[in-house]
């Protein structure tokens, strides 16, 4: 395993890690407060008289903007869940469109293709696709194999396509696709947490260089990659890559490597934002144990049994309470009352 791989593989680390706190957070404060959350909203939809069933008695005029307050984390939380099913959902549907979209051109292999696909125990694991669009890409989750245009392999010499075939065999050898539709899931889920943006172009650059570690030797031989890296790059490969796809292309991330094949001592200059992450993680936190701290005197009695009253003064829906509180005026006192016989 190559130096740029071990990076690639702690970033990747460093990104599970991350996310894997964030979503027990998360999963913690949902599991502690889903039903002051419930009654909230409740209270919204169907006014509070309605829905006061002795799980949550509260005075609402001791605390006038607490009820607007956890409704807004409230809601703050449920989009932060939606927006994690739809994005991932979203990059999940927009990958597998497209590699139906290309595959789908599949024509019979070219013997070049299959005698240097043969050399390097590539076969069965490379299509051709019978078009003039210079494609080269590394697809599938979980049988990973390398997808090819005719157009690059009539433009590469054997040498230079050994080079394309050897870089992206790196990338189905250690799952690239798979890695990448986690990274772009987290970079999406957490965009709210400084320095994941980052981190997450990090690990496509040391990908990348990786992938270019293995297909020249380490770096020993590169003048067939270089060539076929500028060869595909004037076919412009580059302006049908897609954003957004859990998908390895060939030409992607071009100034590093670049500047890596010219100068074997060169160092992605990739800014630390490690301080920023973990002050991240440390806001969320406090939030989170603040609000558990003030949480009895928001909620003073959890009452679990009995019936429940409203006096007759206070009987108001919430929005009326909510606009009356927000304009400064009087709240009235929402009390649930246990009764007994």
């Amino acid at each position: 395993m190559g130096i740029l791989n071990k990076k690639t593989n702690l970033i990747l680390g460093q990104l599970a890690i991350i996310s894997l706190l964030l979503s027990g957070l998360l999963g913690l404060a949902v599991f502690k407060f889903y039903k002051y959350f419930i009654f909230i909203i409740k209270s919204l939809l169907k006014g509070a008289q309605t829905v006061c069933g002795c799980q949550v008695p509260v005075s609402f005029t001791n605390h006038p903007y607490i009820i607007t307050g956890l409704f807004i984390l409230a809601i703050g939380l449920l989009t932060a869940i939606l927006s994690f099913i739809i994005k991932s959902v979203r990059i999940y549907l927009k990958t597998t469109g497209f590699i139906k979209k290309y595959t789908a051109r599949q024509s019979f292999t070219s013997a070049k293709l299959n005698h240097i696909t043969q050399q390097i125990s590539l076969g069965g694991k490379v299509i051709e696709i019978q078009t003039e669009e210079p494609m080269v890409f590394c697809y599938g989750f979980f049988n990973p194999r390398v997808c090819i245009s005719s157009a690059v392999i009539n433009s590469l010499s054997s040498p230079e396509l050994k080079a394309v075939l050897l870089h992206e065999q790196h990338h189905l050898k250690v799952y690239e696709p798979i890695k990448l539709l986690l990274v772009k899931i987290i970079s999406n889920a957490l965009f709210f947490m400084p320095g994941i943006k980052n981190l997450s172009r990090q690990y496509a650059i040391f990908s990348e260089l990786a992938a270019d570690e293995t297909a020249t030797d380490n770096f020993k031989n590169k003048v067939p990659l270089a060539r076929a890296l500028n060869k595909i790059l004037a076919q412009k490969e580059n302006k049908l890559i897609q954003k957004g796809l859990a998908v390895s292309f060939f030409s992607q991330i071009i100034e590093e490597r670049v500047n890596k094949l010219v100068d074997n001592n060169y160092v992605p200059r990739v800014k630390s934002d490690l301080i920023k992450i973990l002050t991240g993680m440390l806001g969320v936190a406090i939030i989170f144990i603040t609000v558990q701290t003030l949480r009895p005197s928001f909620f003073p009695a959890e009452q679990k049994t009995g019936n429940c009253a409203l006096t007759e003064q206070n009987k108001l829906p919430a929005n009326v309470w909510i606009t009356n509180a927000l304009t400064n005026k009087s709240a009235p006192t929402i009390l649930c009352s246990r009764h007994t016989n």
